[in-house]
């Protein structure tokens, strides 16, 4: 949400955080919300910030942050049949405050000391088992429901009437959100897309129904929506966003064009969308932080563009510069070679028995050597292709599979050219190495002194200045192998907990590791035998503790 002095608020399950164009500031638990999920924020007319969390409503008081002892948030009960689960919230043309939740509806009324509230019964089937999930007041004053199973519309008498779109025939729909622009048309977003409909004083009209095109591969489940100055529509749908370059009054349905499938949030569904008063656009994901977008700063490449597949796994360069995207359709691998402002795509020749969309592996395509050595993780085996001279003839040349019975997870190349795979073989995950020079395998046992796999897989590698390489494991922690062998760092040595999800390296040498639990970790010197370990958490402005990618600014140093 943008409120009124320009500052973004993000619903997150570790409490809300605000920017205010410089930073984040982080409100949790610890600063008296009653519970860390938080569902919606509302800024009222006058002023007042009301949050919706899974443990009740409460108001922010925006007190002098040096003012210490007190909480900065107020919890206001709720009557006991609506529960504690808070999802909606929405003000009246009187100052009403509507407060959805798992339970149902309830509305304020004001008390001689301080707000209270009451319940309001609404005969909707099966309502408890989502409740109230969106709410929105239109411009006759009546106010609009969103739930599981359908829009519905509650008028000043207390009636309630279903809303019916043609668009959808009939069709019992999920609403998550509800938004009206300035042109009047209300916004929905709904498990069958997004359905755009005008109040009127007897029901709706205008009802359209903007999806993807028909006969393709893409999930109109739909969670926010904006409509920006331009005109265009953007819409967070389950696979990413979405885009209608122009809104306007055209046939009842509307095809989106994928803008992108993940905007450096991979593996992390996206939710909420909003713009800043520069124009930027953010957006919010499950787990996976904020993404921003800067305004006529991104650039997105799709299948029109000429990529093989919408789904993108990796990105690297080879030793000649060039770009190469690898994507995945449902059956078919792809190396996506950029030129020319667009992508010309290769498909790889490996069978598609050896391509699962199910499969939660990297695809990491790996070049040795003069670019002449090309090496392809499968969910069945290393295949590699050589000699290559040309990356077109990837789409016909035959590899010889190596670790043929082995799921390959994750690859790395170190600077002597030796690959680090991380795969699982018979139900076990191991850790082999090619050694380059000598052209065969290394297996590495924890008798060894090498990480314990069992129920565990390393999926992270970096390389620090001296050679060594470091390990984030999925459930051990973080390791590193020198010249003297294998060593683990604890969390009493500064090491981060939790699931190590990437390491990097960035351009002064230093190491930064992302956990699933503990944020960001700095290494410093990490090639000495005793590193320094400086942690960035919620503390000091991250957003979330929870880290799946990163990478290196120009302008951070």
């Amino acid at each position: 949400m943008r409120d009124s002095r320009g500052f973004l608020w993000f619903s997150t399950a570790e409490g809300l955080s605000r920017f205010d164009g410089y930073s984040f500031k982080n409100y949790g638990t610890s600063e008296g919300l009653p519970n860390p999920n938080v569902y919606d924020l509302l800024e009222t007319r006058s002023g007042a910030y009301w949050v919706a969390t899974g443990g009740g409503l409460c108001r922010l008081a925006l007190r002098n942050p040096a003012q210490s002892g007190s909480s900065m948030f107020t919890v206001s009960p709720l009557p006991s049949a609506a529960g504690l689960d808070v999802h909606a919230l929405a003000e009246g043309h009187d100052g009403t405050l509507w407060v959805g939740t798992r339970k149902g509806l309830c509305r304020s009324v004001s008390g001689v000391r301080s707000e209270a509230f009451q319940f309001v019964d609404l005969d909707i089937p099966r309502l408890r088992d989502w409740g109230v999930i969106a709410l929105r007041e239109d411009e006759y004053r009546t106010l609009w429901i969103g739930t599981e199973n359908a829009l519905y519309r509650r008028w000043h008498d207390g009636r309630l009437e279903r809303c019916v779109p043609r668009v959808l025939n009939g069709r019992n729909y999920w609403t998550n959100s509800l938004r009206q622009d300035k042109s009047g048309p209300i916004l929905a977003s709904t498990d069958k897309g997004l359905l755009s409909f005008k109040p009127t004083r007897h029901g709706c009209s205008n009802d359209r129904l903007f999806t993807h095109r028909p006969g393709g591969t893409r999930i109109d489940f739909t969670f926010d929506e904006i409509m920006l100055a331009d005109n265009s529509l953007w819409a967070v749908m389950l696979e990413g966003i979405s885009r209608l370059p122009s809104y306007g009054p055209q046939s009842e349905i509307q095809h989106f064009a994928p803008v992108t499938s993940n905007i450096g949030l991979a593996d992390h569904t996206l939710e909420a969308i909003v713009e800043d008063n520069a124009g930027n656009i953010w957006i919010g994901s499950d787990g996976g932080g904020v993404s921003r977008i800067a305004r006529n700063g991104l650039v997105s490449f799709s299948e029109g563009d000429g990529l093989g597949g919408h789904d993108v796994v990796s990105v690297f360069q080879n030793s000649r510069g060039q770009l190469f995207a690898v994507s995945r359709s449902r059956n078919d691998l792809f190396l996506n070679l950029f030129s020319e402002e667009k992508f010309q795509p290769i498909r790889v020749n490996v069978p598609s028995g050896k391509v699962s969309m199910r499969w939660h592996g990297h695809y990491d395509v790996i070049v040795n050597g003069a670019d002449e050595d090309w090496w392809v993780a499968t969910n069945r085996g290393l295949a590699r292709f050589s000699p290559i001279t040309n990356p077109a003839t990837l789409a016909h040349a035959r590899p010889k599979y190596l670790l043929p019975d082995e799921n390959i997870f994750r690859l790395f190349q170190d600077r002597r050219h030796d690959l680090w795979i991380s795969s699982q073989h018979k139900r076990e995950n191991v850790l082999t190495i090619w050694n380059w020079q000598r052209g065969g395998f290394d297996r590495f046992p924890a008798a060894g002194g090498a990480p314990d796999l069992d129920n565990d897989r390393i999926q992270a590698y970096a390389e620090d200045r001296a050679g060594n390489v470091w390990l984030g494991l999925e459930r051990g922690g973080l390791w590193r192998r020198s010249a003297a062998g294998f060593r683990h760092y604890s969390s009493a040595e500064g090491a981060p907990g939790g699931s190590i999800n990437w390491i990097f390296t960035d351009h002064t040498g230093r190491i930064w590791a992302g956990s699933s639990i503990a944020g960001v970790s700095r290494i410093d010197q990490p090639e000495s035998p005793h590193p320094t370990f400086v942690k960035y958490t919620t503390g000091e402005g991250l957003s979330s503790n929870e880290i799946q990618w990163f990478s290196r600014s120009a302008s951070i140093t």
